[in-house]
């Protein structure tokens, strides 16, 4: 029975044994070709096929380290077993991995983190399979944006400046794919779409900075102000240099480039190298972003109006007013909006990033002071702000940021390493994953999220078998 108000549907089932199967599909005559295929089954065949298929999955997961005292090992299985299935149940067919239940779509950062996951916990097909989504993407469009379609070839979704950020983290998941599997044939399938992604990153370097994509959890979320999106990137710029040195390194090994263009691309990185520490770092911290690049954004860009209350969801053509507000065709002739004015803003999502993505230029030490500088305030307070601008009591906690921090005090040997694995592990919910975004310690917006859970159980798997190794 459907309701016509809410086109809900009410199924009643009667007295006895029932059989009740969805099926679906993007359009009417291979719908109802399904249901057909499915009503001629027997369900105890659907179900044999259904524990077979999730019982090869299983299979083929990495043993998981010892628990160590502190680490609660049946609730670590769980978390293990709950985050692969999490993950396989919202991959499609095609490859892609949906970004959410709000988000229909397949996310480049959020497959990035996913893909780590992926390989850590031993499911190497599911971890190809997101790049053979992207080269079935690029075969037809010859483009990559912030997040695709799934199951089907449809619109994009566009963001502010998807040529930077997304793009090294395309680059750098292929990578990983070769780091694990030695995998060079599918590299070098994907070389073409690389070359994409690098020249793209090249064409928005201004000062030897990127901008920030706008789509990233800290933007999205709030903790960071989209009107600094034009503002040179710490983690875009990071991910520039280190993405781009993996992709030189493999290209000159592999004869896949010219010498010229080795040497053009690897003199650019270099500069960006040479450069950063100067752009990002002051006294000791590394900061999110570069306010000076902010003079050459563009007049016209694709995004999130700035002006409160306009953005209802939906992503428009954007045009710059008189005080470097970007607005919407609605927005735009009422005249411009006041001016932000610039200043540089801590992240511990940025400061981190190093430990996920790679040093770059840092030096250990600059990265070990962003660890301590974020770590003295989880052991002081108890709580983990990712936005910290003199404020300890700040109860918003980027979801990832947790498996970060992990990350760098397993690295520096902190004796509250194990103590904060713990503390990561319970953030994990009835569902066995993590959310999106914390707030004072408790799982807000999106849940279920594969990016934050894979990075976190990565980070938690990553410390228990380093503590295993040197026991």
């Amino acid at each position: 029975m459907q309701d016509e108000d809410d086109a809900s549907a009410l199924v009643r089932l009667g007295p006895g044994e029932s059989t009740l199967l969805f099926a679906a599909s993007p359009d009417w005559p291979a719908q109802t070709a399904v249901a057909e295929k499915m009503l001629r089954t027997p369900w105890i065949e659907v179900l044999r096929r259904t524990r077979a298929a999730w019982q090869s999955f299983t299979a083929h997961g990495r043993p998981l380290p010892p628990a160590p005292s502190g680490i609660d090992a049946d609730r670590l299985a769980w978390a293990a077993d709950s985050v692969a299935v999490l993950i396989k149940a919202q991959q499609g067919a095609d490859g892609g991995i949906m970004g959410g239940y709000p988000f229909h779509m397949a996310y480049v950062r959020d497959q990035y983190g996913t893909s780590r996951g992926l390989l850590d916990l031993g499911h190497r097909d599911e971890a190809r399979a997101i790049l053979e989504y992207y080269l079935h993407v690029w075969s037809r469009r010859s483009e990559i944006h912030t997040a695709q379609p799934i199951g089907f070839d449809g619109p994009f979704h566009v963001h502010e400046e998807d040529r930077a950020e997304i793009t090294g983290y395309l680059i750098h998941q292929v990578f990983d794919w070769l780091a694990a599997t030695g995998d060079e044939s599918l590299v070098e399938r994907c070389q073409p779409m690389l070359d994409w992604a690098l020249d793209a990153q090249l064409s928005c370097l201004v000062d030897d900075t990127l901008p920030f994509n706008g789509d990233e959890t800290y933007i999205a979320g709030g903790l960071f102000p989209r009107a600094f999106i034009a503002h040179g990137s710490a983690e875009a710029t990071l991910l520039f240099i280190e993405s781009g040195r993996r992709f030189c390194d493999w290209a000159e090994r592999r004869a896949r480039w010219s010498a010229d263009r080795i040497t053009a691309v690897r003199a650019t990185i270099e500069d960006a190298a040479r450069r950063f520490g100067g752009h990002f770092l002051r006294d000791g911290v590394l900061w999110a972003n570069q306010p000076s690049r902010a003079a050459h954004g563009p007049r016209f860009r694709h995004g999130v109006c700035q002006t409160r209350g306009c953005y209802q969801g939906q992503l428009n053509w954007l045009q710059r007013d008189a005080n470097g507000n970007y607005l919407c065709p609605e927005c735009f002739p009422r005249g411009p909006l006041p001016r932000v004015e610039p200043r540089r803003a801590f992240l511990a999502s940025v400061a981190l990033a190093p430990l996920f993505v790679g040093l770059g230029p840092l030096s250990w030490e600059e990265v070990r002071l962003q660890v301590e500088s974020v770590a003295n305030r989880w052991l002081m307070t108890g709580c983990l702000p990712s936005q910290a601008d003199g404020s300890l009591g700040d109860p918003h906690t980027v979801g990832y940021d947790y498996g970060f921090l992990l990350m760098g005090l397993d690295l520096l040997g902190h004796p509250a390493a194990t103590r904060f694995a713990a503390h990561v592990l319970d953030l994990a919910d009835p569902t066995g994953s993590w959310a999106e975004l914390y707030m004072n310690g408790k799982g807000a917006h999106t849940r279920c999220r594969h990016w934050e859970s894979a990075i976190n159980l990565y980070a938690i798997l990553t410390h228990l078998r380093r503590a295993a190794a040197g026991s």
